[in-house]
């Protein structure tokens, strides 16, 4: 039996790491933080992070048209201690106007990023892939660490 509960956002982020240094984690965001988390992150390892949070649009009697706002935003960083790492994640919405006086369409934006900063630069990618559909739309982010050849 599926213990999750169905009104919990689920993101997934999976972290490569293709470089021969260990990366120890030095913060994470205060709001919506990973489940669990490794303290560090061993070369040629690949970690999982799950995080969870609320994926209900915020109620209000007055619509802002065209206006993002944020439903889940978090971030978590690792470094090696000459370069840092770090990924972040954000789940935005808008309501767009529609003809008449019909209901505003709600239109999301999952918005995510890596990068790295440090005297030797690596390559951080990232990339998102939808594993539902269905609501509470669940999701992956692949992200690797990369030494530039």
């Amino acid at each position: 039996m599926d213990a999750t509960d169905p009104n919990t956002l689920i993101f997934m982020l999976q972290i490569t790491n293709f470089t021969d240094t260990t990366f120890w984690l030095d913060d994470v965001s205060p709001e919506n933080p990973p489940v669990d988390r490794p303290d560090k992150i061993l070369p040629y390892e690949t970690v999982n992070l799950i995080f969870e949070g609320d994926p209900h649009l915020k109620q209000d009697i007055n619509i802002d048209y065209d206006i993002k706002k944020q439903i889940f935003d978090t971030y978590i960083k690792y470094t090696n201690y000459r370069q840092t790492a770090l990924f972040e994640t954000t789940l935005s919405y808008c309501h767009r106007q529609t003809a008449g006086h019909r209901i505003p369409r709600v239109e999301l934006f999952w918005e995510y990023y890596a990068t790295s900063v440090g005297s030797e630069p690596i390559k951080c990618l990232s990339n998102l892939h939808n594993k539902s559909e269905t609501y509470p739309y669940n999701y992956f982010m692949g992200a690797i660490i990369t030494m530039p050849s």
